[in-house]
């Protein structure tokens, strides 16, 4: 939450528009019906409601507004270059600029994915 209490009120600009049309009672705060109703009509929405119903860390049952701030700017903040780039030297192990079946293949293989991967 830290880099929404921070945020230049001019980056946060449309997500503060976002927060205002999900709160329609105007309250300060979103609640989970609220976020049902405004975001009933996106393809993602399913995505959406969990990624917000997380950023409910007071566990009040409702959303305010750093929380809000908080779940968008880190979902944006995961989306940057150089958070990709980092991501992407971690897979190409040999520094080739490619990441090739046999790189794919060592992440496939890794303990986390190991139960999920099938050769069908």
């Amino acid at each position: 939450m830290a880099i929404a209490v921070q945020s230049d009120p001019k980056d946060i600009a449309e997500l503060k528009d976002i927060f205002n049309a999900l709160d329609k009672n105007g309250d300060g705060s979103i609640s989970f019906s609220e976020l049902h109703t405004g975001l009933a009509d996106r393809e993602n929405k399913d995505e959406l409601i969990e990624l917000l119903q997380a950023a409910d860390t007071d566990g009040n049952g409702t959303i305010n507004y750093t929380e809000f701030l908080a779940a968008t700017i880190d979902a944006q903040t995961f989306m940057r270059e150089s958070y990709l780039k980092t991501a992407f030297e971690l897979f190409d192990k040999d520094k080739s600029g490619k990441i090739d079946a046999s790189e794919v293949r060592e992440l496939l293989q890794g303990d986390d994915i190991k139960e999920l991967y099938t050769d069908e």
